[in-house]
């Protein structure tokens, strides 16, 4: 469904440069990355999955990740990293976004949410619509992060999964909209 006062934008592809552009041109509130991810097990680096300029897979390592953030001259006020269930993907990773928490703090983002393990996707959907009307409703990242996890678990069978929460900033008494701008 549509949340009113959430516009919604992607890259065209999702390459380093069509993301780096689409930062820079759309300047999100919200950067909702939903794609395959983890610790690469031979360097235990943090990394995401793009894909080159001949459409293949491009393992993009957390220290260049937060470079895309100084290319682009906008750092996203929140990132939320979703690990959806699905065949296929890298099998050198170890499938866990949350290890791109704490490095995406470190790159200036005030508030990242990242799926732990994969997710199955009818607990993203219930997560996600729940979280985005809890920011357009003005409750604070906290706020919204719980709502979203108490829906998943209570409408979707199985899901137990559960996404960490990271933030540099003291959410207490803030809603979403006055430390990160977004729009009333």
């Amino acid at each position: 469904g549509r949340i009113d006062g959430i516009c919604v934008d992607q890259p065209e592809r999702a390459t380093p440069d069509a993301v780096i552009s689409w930062l820079r041109d759309f300047r999100p509130e919200v950067m909702h990355f939903i794609g395959h991810g983890g610790v690469d097990r031979e360097d235990n680096r943090a990394k995401i999955v793009l894909i080159n300029d001949e459409g293949e897979s491009q393992l993009v390592p957390d220290y260049q990740l937060r470079g895309y953030f100084g290319q682009a001259g906008h750092v996203p006020p929140v990132v939320l990293l979703d690990l959806p269930v699905r065949e296929g993907g890298v099998a050198d990773l170890e499938r866990n976004m949350a290890r791109l928490g704490p490095t995406l703090i470190d790159a200036g983002v005030p508030a990242v949410i990242a799926m732990q393990y994969p997710f199955p996707a009818k607990a993203a959907l219930v997560f996600s619509e729940v979280f985005y009307q809890a920011l357009a409703e003005g409750d604070d990242i906290d706020i919204a992060v719980t709502r979203g996890r108490h829906a998943y678990q209570f409408r979707v069978e199985a899901a137990t999964e559960t996404p960490s929460s990271y933030s540099a900033l003291s959410s207490r008494n803030r809603s979403a909209r006055e430390p990160f701008g977004l729009p009333r």
